[in-house]
């Protein structure tokens, strides 16, 4: 320790040896030019977007609610989706499975919070457009994709007719979506905007029954396809015919016609299957779901199965029905599963596979294998100015399909070319949000009824709604992923001053940055990237 030289500690300055110093400053000699590394803030967004069918901004109206801005946040989620009311409710929530908060603490409640905006539209819609175009467009069917296609489409000034074969508009979310998933008002709130914007609506009219499929094409500039899967698909298997077709059923039973039956088994596992398990259960039925899929291969939202179980739903899983006979009142399901073979009785069974579509009154050019010939990108099918496309077993996509027709059909009216919207920009992953800035925090769900409180009130909505508060600090708790919030925090460590600040964002000065990374390692949300100079 004794070799350890003893620092010198001058008296004065005059004591110090002469140093060169430098009498000008940086704004002379720009620091920038040492740089072989540069920064870039680009504006990205989170695996939440992409993985929405409808690419909606999260994190920018996550960010607005969590200001307070409401309104601001209201508007984000609109330009893509004009009803975040029901997608709120019935969305699969692909976007909270992809949330990259999923591996800090828990994902964002991000349908919750769509629902609580969405709710605050209702009514507030129904604006008719500033300016007319005369041409006219004919939507098949009044789904959530055609819904939204009429949406679009009359806001952009188009005159729209509506044609539904049943006696309210609404598709699939009127007939076969229960109201405790669904309240009836919310759906009617919807549909009366639309009515106050102008679309027409033709009730119980069926295309190519009361009115001519080749009518519409002489009659309209453009027609977009957007009929439902109600056609059931039979049941290949000994005595398949005497299973009940499951949305007939459905249907039936929401409009208050019970089936005098007490034990019912319904094959398949689809939302139909559940919603009418559930449905059949709430009203005092004994109910078996029986389906070949395994827990994970159920391809509906986790919470119905949950509910359904926690409601006394008996669901079969890896099991195939390989037979069904008849015994005088009784049906006799033969099953196959994790146990052998067995026998059940029951009074009633009902199909409850996914449907598939009726397509019967279209051209043969237009179909092929049942299925409609269509572009994916653009939905355009091989017939000039007719459109078609959707999806019925996921709300975002129907209406993500409802949207991109919506967008060619007025390229098509305006005679453009198709341009299909680009996708988001880059993905933030969770290795680039820097965590160390945020604190664990458990996710605000909305209070679910009850199983006691559901069977009290069967029809009552089950999941409730969050108050301004508690959404908007769950819309904190929000990564912010790939957008720039204003934290700060490239400025504030920055230690040659080169981030600017202006109109509440920063800018890179790059006459004094030096390249050094800081702004791009203290951003904690992964929007500021290091690239070479030269790029």
């Amino acid at each position: 320790m004794s070799d350890i030289p003893k620092p010198v500690v001058f008296k004065s300055v005059d004591e110090m040896p002469e140093v060169p110093v430098s009498v000008a400053n940086t704004l002379y000699n720009r620091t920038g030019s040492w740089r072989n590394l540069k920064p870039v803030i680009r504006e990205k967004t989170g695996p939440c977007a992409t993985s929405c069918p409808l690419w909606i901004d999260i994190p920018v109206f996550m960010d607005l609610l969590g200001m307070g801005k409401v309104e601001d946040a209201l508007q984000v989620i609109l330009k893509r989706n004009p009803f975040p009311s029901l997608t709120g409710r019935l969305c699969p929530r692909t976007c909270e499975i992809a949330c990259n908060r999923n591996k800090f603490d828990e994902a964002i409640s991000i349908r919750t919070l769509e629902r609580f905006l969405g709710d605050l539209s209702l009514g507030k819609k129904g604006k008719p457009p500033k300016k007319e175009t005369a041409r006219r467009v004919a939507i098949i069917g009044s789904g959530p994709a055609g819904l939204t296609a009429a949406f679009i489409l009359r806001q952009k000034g188009h005159l729209v007719e509506v044609f539904e074969r049943d006696k309210k508009p609404g598709g699939h979310l009127a007939k076969y979506v229960p109201p405790y998933k669904l309240p009836p008002y919310i759906l009617e709130s919807e549909i009366t905007d639309l009515e106050k914007m102008g679309v027409k609506f033709n009730l119980m009219k069926e295309v190519g029954k009361d009115v001519p499929f080749e009518k519409l094409l002489d009659s309209y500039d453009a027609i977009y396809i957007a009929s439902g899967y109600s056609k059931e698909v039979p049941l290949e298997i000994p005595g398949g015919h005497l299973a009940e077709p499951g949305l007939d059923i459905l249907e039936r039973t929401l409009e208050g016609n019970v089936p005098a039956e007490n034990r019912f088994a319904i094959i398949g596992s689809g939302l139909a299957a559940f919603h009418l398990a559930r449905t059949l259960k709430r009203l005092g039925k004994d109910v078996l779901l029986i389906s070949e899929a395994t827990e994970k291969g159920i391809k509906v939202p986790s919470e119905d199965v949950e509910r359904a179980r926690e409601e006394g739903v008996e669901i079969l899983l890896e099991t195939k029905v390989i037979g069904i006979k008849e015994k005088t009142d009784r049906r006799l399901v033969e099953i196959e599963g994790p146990e052998g073979t067995k026998t059940l009785e029951v009074e009633m069974v009902v199909n409850g596979h996914q449907s598939q579509a009726s397509l019967d009154f279209l051209p043969s050019e237009l179909v092929e294998g049942n299925k409609l010939k269509i572009d994916m990108k653009t939905a355009a099918t091989p017939m000039k100015g007719v459109f078609g496309g959707s999806d019925p077993a996921n709300i975002a996509r129907a209406i993500a399909w409802g949207r991109k027709a919506a967008i060619s059909i007025d390229q098509f009216l305006n005679g453009q070319e198709f341009s299909p919207e680009a996708r988001p920009p880059l993905v933030v992953g969770y290795k680039e949000i820097q965590t160390e800035y945020f604190l664990h925090e458990k996710r605000r769900d909305p209070k679910v009824l009850s199983v006691k409180e559901r069977f009290e009130k069967p029809w009552d909505e089950e999941v409730l709604q969050l108050s301004e508060t508690e959404a908007i600090k769950e819309a904190v708790r929000c990564f912010s992923c790939g957008h720039c919030n204003s934290c700060g925090n490239c400025w504030v460590y920055c230690p040659d001053q080169s981030i600017l600040w202006v109109d509440n964002a920063p800018q890179v000065d790059y006459d004094y940055c030096k390249g050094c990374g800081i702004c791009t390692m203290e951003c904690p949300r992964g929007i500021i990237d290091l690239v070479p100079e030269r790029e």
